[in-house]
């Protein structure tokens, strides 16, 4: 008899997380989607009125040496896309053109304190995009900077 109680019991707990389990992943499915929706809608309509600026040439540097103890380059170009029509944006974009000498300094020293493998890896890239993003933010105090676009990559 009391096997027997034990064994509905744990019918119902695991019913009972199988259910909570479904749930929290639907759930989270759910609001993801939504979410990436309602993003992916608010820039497309506003990547029409967007400036790209432009590095000038492509910034060649050496990257850290890593785990192969060898001696690598990279040579990358990008652009950085400033949100348009809103207040300050030409402002913005006239300030960083005036001092693209910066943000080249931010690719370079970011790209210094990299090895070949970090970058090498399936986000590295990313990440380094990531990078030069937040700090471009920061130096120019503005949230209006909102992608980096990679025109050209080699790294050797």
């Amino acid at each position: 008899m009391m096997l027997i109680i034990i064994i509905v019991l744990l019918v119902i707990l695991l019913g009972t997380m199988a259910f909570g389990g479904y749930y929290l992943v639907s759930s989270f499915n759910s609001t993801g989607e939504e979410q990436t929706e309602e993003i992916e809608e608010e820039e497309e309509s506003d990547k029409s009125t967007n400036t790209l600026i432009e590095i000038g040439d492509s910034v060649y540097t050496n990257l850290l040496v890593g785990e192969d103890k060898k001696g690598h380059i990279a040579k990358i170009n990008l652009n950085l896309d400033v949100k348009g029509g809103e207040d300050g944006s030409e402002e913005l974009v006239a300030t960083m053109n005036s001092r693209i000498v910066v943000v080249r300094d931010i690719i370079n020293s970011i790209l210094r304190k990299k090895t070949y493998e970090e970058l090498n890896k399936v986000d590295g890239v990313e990440n380094f995009k990531d990078e030069v993003l937040d700090k471009v933010r920061k130096e120019f105090n503005s949230n209006l900077i909102l992608n980096v676009y990679i025109k050209e990559i080699a790294l050797q």
